[in-house]
C-alpha cells in the first residue's frame, strides 16, 4: 500500500502461508527456470528425490516440450463418467 509504511517486498517469489499449505500472491507465479527443488511430492505416486540441478534440468525439458503442445477439442463422450 501506498504511504502505508509497509515494507517493500524484494522476494522475487514470496510464499503466504495459507490453509495448511503454500500459495503464491495473485499474479506473481514462478517460472520453471525460477524453481529449484529436489523433492517431488506429488498428490499421487510416489516421492521422488533429484538432486537439484537434476530436478531443475528436467523442469526445463518439460517446459520445453509443453510449449509446443496446441491445444486440442477433448472428447468428454470417449469416457464414461
Amino acid at each position: 500500500m501506498a504511504g502505508g509504511g509497509e515494507k517493500q517486498d524484494r522476494d522475487p517469489l514470496p510464499l503466504s502461508r495459507r490453509g495448511g499449505g503454500f500459495s503464491f500472491p495473485s499474479g506473481r507465479y514462478p517460472t520453471a527456470d525460477a524453481l529449484r527443488f529436489e523433492w517431488l511430492l506429488p498428490g499421487h505416486g510416489d516421492r521422488r528425490h533429484l538432486p537439484a540441478a537434476e530436478a531443475w534440468r528436467r523442469m526445463q525439458a518439460l517446459a520445453t516440450r509443453t510449449a509446443t503442445l496446441r491445444p486440442r477439442p477433448v472428447d468428454f463422450t470417449a469416457t464414461r463418467w
